[in-house]
């Protein structure tokens, strides 16, 4: 089913801050969680002629901009653009399939104070860096597309450890263009944590309509662990594994609902949920 501009420029549902239950999501909103599905999945592979497996369904007609990469911390991924929509797109790969597994199961992680002027905050040291060397690449193919089109969004989309890498782009964006802000969207997909609790807070602040999507039992959302003072930032939308139902989980700021995936038993999690939504996979992630 092809989008309409109007759903596709929507921006992502947001439950309330006092909301205690989980919702269930329309069918609407799970159309729009598709289409950025496959934006992010997109950017597993070649992109420059707008021709993949994911670039003829719900994203055809998406024009394509630019590229970013870098080896080591390793960051890869586009900047296209969708008319019909109004948006400008920021997708990024994210961790391939071959290296899931050691992925998932390292326990190594060093942290790093920022934003600085954040009192305690701290991210994922690898993730921030990451991103910091191709943020003056990215923003430099964002600001003439936003400069011409002033009402179109600017939605990043990430999955797994893409997904981490577009909450802290987003994040960056705000910092430096505060005039785009208003702009943004970001929607992961099997994202990890990306920081404590501080983080966490300061980027609720920013006001960035953000939509972390978690299928089942996918063990990714999970790492870096609580224990080792990581918190998601809100809000979870949640593919239940005993029905198939898609909710909208509880949006409290450094807090994991245990309605949702975070109520989910450590030894029920596997890797084998990390890349299916709503029948929408990629062999490549």
């Amino acid at each position: 089913m092809h989008m309409t501009g109007a759903l596709a420029r929507a921006r992502p549902l947001a439950p309330s801050s006092e909301q205690s239950v989980v919702s269930v999501v329309p069918d609407q909103a799970i159309e729009d969680f598709k289409l950025w599905a496959e934006y992010a999945f997109a950017a597993y592979q070649d992109v420059r002629y707008w021709n993949c497996e994911f670039c003829n369904k719900r994203t055809l007609g998406t024009t394509y901009v630019g590229e970013f990469y870098y080896g080591f911390p390793t960051i890869q991924g586009y900047v296209a653009m969708h008319h019909e929509y109004q948006v400008i797109v920021v997708g990024i790969r994210g961790s391939t399939a071959d290296k899931l597994t050691s992925f998932a199961t390292s326990t190594i992680v060093k942290k790093y104070r920022w934003p600085r002027e954040v009192a305690q905050s701290q991210v994922h040291q690898g993730y921030f860096f990451s991103v910091k060397v191709v943020i003056k690449r990215v923003i430099a193919m964002l600001e003439p597309q936003a400069a011409r089109y002033l009402n179109y969004r600017i939605v990043l989309t990430g999955h797994s450890l893409g997904g981490a890498q577009s909450v802290l782009m987003a994040s960056f964006i705000a910092q430096q263009h505060s005039d785009w802000a208003s702009r943004l969207s970001v929607y992961t997909y099997g994202q990890p944590r990306v920081g404590n609790a501080a983080f966490a807070t300061y980027y609720q602040s920013l006001s960035i309509p953000t939509a972390r999507v978690v299928n089942q039992h996918d063990i990714v959302p999970h790492i870096p662990t609580k224990a080792m003072g990581f918190k998601h930032q809100p809000f979870e939308i949640w593919i239940r594994p005993q029905d198939g139902v898609t909710v909208a989980c509880p949006a409290t700021v450094g807090k994991e609902s245990p309605h949702c995936s975070a109520g989910v038993p450590f030894y029920k999690l596997n890797v084998l949920d990390h890349s299916h939504y709503w029948g929408i996979s990629s062999k490549d992630a």
